[in-house]
């Protein structure tokens, strides 16, 4: 069936992410000189000055979800176009202590909020609600040309980069029953390693949905299957006067803010630890803001030094230098730093990292006094427990695990190719941002719920996947469905002591809701549905309140990342960002490296990995690490690449 063979190539220029999409267009419009869009955006209500009342757009709605751009788990407040389903604008959810200051109370109706965010100083009620520039250019690209809309089979050899469309149910069944699938021998399904060897479902984030995929686990009755996470690092920074900041961008939201606070009270030291000069590093902090150079992918590697360096253990400091491209006495210094700060230093994490690095700088974050979350002890410092070849399946879920870490058969789920997914078996097509339901924890705050405000196109989904395979095993207990499961776990969420109220029918218009109160009544009844519709309503539940469902979250585990290997082939490393360079740069290279190169800005070129390749016009700087070079590609950070004139 070669003519069935359908080849995505690894190295197409944004392969559609619904945020590389809006950043790029929102650097297009500012190059070329651009104001706002040619008509004004029709307001979602009118606020009478004197009175405060409000009178709605009945052509929109608010709904309040949890935000997708990260890990925080911020809430936005969506403007919802009725008649055709477009996500206007996203702004912040003025309920969610994250996103707002000061936030609502639950018990501020939805038109009190409207009235708050109009700024009527007169009742009191002035309020801001704000998302970060990562989560206000998450309007889901339903028709992006590279989402994927049928699972994928690969043809030839793993990480070739050919791929086969295949129906649903061929999906399911060779997953589940294995065989001779890619003519390379036998290779065991899920049925025949159920309570046999460990199958492994890697979740990268907590997007709100991996408890439902709990749900499922529960049903293979024993521990072949799990879901592993790390959260990010939060800690308290209202008092903090060293922070290191690993990523490329200022922390989201509450960090966010209270390290500009220290920063403006001239109260706090910032390093910002990553392989490009971003907006976390700010030349008007002056000697208080500095940048520390980091080849991608070994930022766990620096923080493990420094525990280690910190410890009093074997330093194995000149190891850590090589490896990370930082100077032994900079590691040195940079630990005796932190710890010379004692309960006033931190670690935040202000860009995706891999599970090792995660972890250690929750270590450092507990040896400085903050209190995280309890991670098991195959997760503390140290080698991991479970070796890679352990693993006989491996289901990759919006993550990029170690590449180390693999298995005879690897199923990934994800909206667009990218990352990891190209060296798996076999492809899940997933929703995209606000397309899907959700339930996720917030340390110290609640919990936040999404519902599908936008309707997704008609796909696989990772939740109807792993339902179908549940039945096809048979197992007892798999639920029915994604919706009631979520719609039941928000009616446990709302009725934990004090029981949330119920929701008033102008809320319900006013949050969209009116759109799936059929549903929400078919699934708990005219007595339960109006509690679970006022916790949507508000994007969640922000007083503290925990139940079961949210306290038995596993974190991620990891094999250590290899160091980036120099070879005359590849001589360079790929930091893959997000969108960070104005205009159409795609492309960022330090200048000494695009000299030797005798490449120059707004040259044409390609960024070659192993994995796959991107193209896109080159930014010459200085603020970017020697040996590394920065593109805007859905390639996997740290992987060795070259770069040549297009």
């Amino acid at each position: 069936m070669a003519s069935r063979r359908l080849v995505l190539a690894a190295g197409a220029a944004g392969a559609g992410l619904a945020a590389a999409a809006g950043l790029r267009e929102t650097g297009l419009r500012v190059a070329g000189g651009a104001g706002a869009p040619p008509r004004a955006l029709a307001p979602e209500a009118s606020v009478d000055p004197a009175t405060g009342a409000v009178v709605a757009n009945p052509r929109q709605f608010m709904a309040h979800v949890a935000c997708a751009g990260c890990d925080f788990h911020c809430g936005a407040r969506l403007r919802v176009d009725r008649l055709t389903g477009q996500v206007l604008r996203i702004t912040g959810n003025p309920y969610h202590p994250l996103s707002a200051a000061p936030p609502l109370p639950a018990a501020a109706p939805l038109r009190e909020a409207i009235a708050a965010l109009s700024g009527r100083r007169e009742s009191g009620l002035a309020q801001r609600a704000t998302v970060c520039p990562r989560g206000a250019v998450l309007p889901p690209a339903q028709d992006d040309p590279g989402r994927l809309r049928a699972p994928l089979k690969r043809v030839g050899a793993r990480g070739g980069g050919q791929w086969q469309p295949i129906p649903f149910e061929q999906l399911v069944r060779e997953v589940v029953d294995g065989g001779d699938l890619f003519g390379e021998g036998q290779v065991a399904g899920l049925r025949a390693l159920r309570g046999v060897g460990p199958v492994l479902l890697v979740a990268g984030r907590e997007n709100g949905r991996t408890g439902f995929a709990r749900a499922v686990v529960r049903a293979f009755g024993n521990t072949a299957l799990s879901v592993r996470q790390v959260p990010l690092p939060r800690p308290d920074l209202r008092e903090a006067a060293f922070v290191m900041v690993f990523g490329s961008t200022l922390p989201d939201q509450l960090p966010g803010r209270q390290i500009a606070e220290r920063r403006a009270a001239g109260k706090i030291v910032t390093v910002l630890v990553d392989a490009v000069l971003g907006p976390a590093d700010n030349l008007a902090a002056g000697a208080a803001s500095r940048w520390l150079p980091i080849r991608p992918g070994t930022e766990g590697v620096l923080a493990r030094a420094m525990l280690r360096r910190i410890g009093g253990g074997p330093a194995a400091a000149e190891d850590a230098a090589a490896i990370c491209g930082v100077a032994e006495a900079d590691i040195a210094a940079l630990a005796s730093e932190f710890a010379g700060h004692g309960v006033r230093a931190a670690c935040v994490a202000a860009g995706p990292l891999d599970a090792e690095a995660t972890v250690a700088l929750h270590a450092l974050n507990a040896l400085a006094g903050h209190p995280g979350p309890a991670l098991p002890p195959e997760l503390s410092p140290g080698p991991p427990v479970r070796e890679p070849d352990q693993v006989k399946a491996l289901l990759l879920w919006g993550c990029d695990p170690a590449p180390a870490m693999t298995a005879p058969l690897v199923v990934a789920a994800g909206a667009v190719l990218d990352g990891s997914m190209r060296q798996a078996d076999f492809v899940v097509p997933d929703t995209l941002a606000f397309e899907s339901w959700g339930c996720a924890a917030v340390p110290g705050v609640g919990a936040t719920t999404s519902w599908p405000v936008v309707a997704p196109p008609a796909l696989a989904g990772m939740e109807r996947f792993l339902i179908a395979c549940g039945r096809a095993m048979a197992l007892p207990g798999v639920p029915d469905d994604a919706a009631g499961w979520h719609i039941r776990a928000v009616a446990e969420l709302a009725a934990a002591p004090p029981a949330m109220p119920e929701i008033t029918d102008d809320d319900v218009v006013l949050a969209g809701l009116d759109r799936i109160r059929p549903l929400l009544e078919a699934t708990l009844g005219e007595r339960g549905w109006r509690r679970a519709a006022f916790v949507l309503a508000r994007g969640g539940r922000f007083d503290g309140a925990a139940v079961g469902l949210f306290e038995d979250r596993v974190p991620a585990a990891a094999a250590i990342p290899p160091a980036p290997r120099a070879a005359p082939e590849w001589p360079l490393v790929l930091a893959a960002r997000a969108p960070l360079l104005p205009g159409r740069a795609g492309v960022a290279l330090h200048a000494e490296d695009a000299a030797a190169l005798r490449l120059h800005t707004g040259d044409a070129v390609t960024v070659e990995t192993p994995a796959g390749q991107y193209a896109g016009l080159l930014q010459v700087r200085k603020g970017i690490k020697r040996g590394v070079v920065a593109a805007t590609a859905d390639l996997q950070n740290g992987l060795p690449a070259r770069v040549k004139r297009t």
